[in-house]
C-alpha cells in the first residue's frame, strides 16, 4: 500500500492534493514500489528558509 501525506503551510498557491497524490503513486508504481509512505510538505520561501537554516545550517531558500 502506498500512503501519501501532504501538508501545506501557506494559502497563496492552490495545490490539487488529488493530482499530487496520483503523481506520487504513479512514480512509486513506475519504480516497482508496492509499499511506501511519502510525506510532502509544501511551504513558502519564509518557511523553507527556516527549515534550511535549522537542518542544513544554510542561509536562504533552496531550489527544490
Amino acid at each position: 500500500m502506498i500512503t501519501v501525506q501532504i501538508t501545506k503551510h501557506y494559502k497563496s498557491i492552490r495545490v490539487s492534493r488529488t493530482k499530487l497524490t496520483e503523481l506520487i503513486e504513479g512514480i512509486c508504481r513506475r519504480f516497482g514500489m508496492a509499499a511506501a509512505t511519502v510525506n510532502v510538505g509544501i511551504v513558502d520561501d519564509r518557511e523553507i528558509t527556516k527549515l534550511n537554516r535549522r537542518f542544513l545550517g544554510h542561509k536562504g531558500t533552496t531550489d527544490c
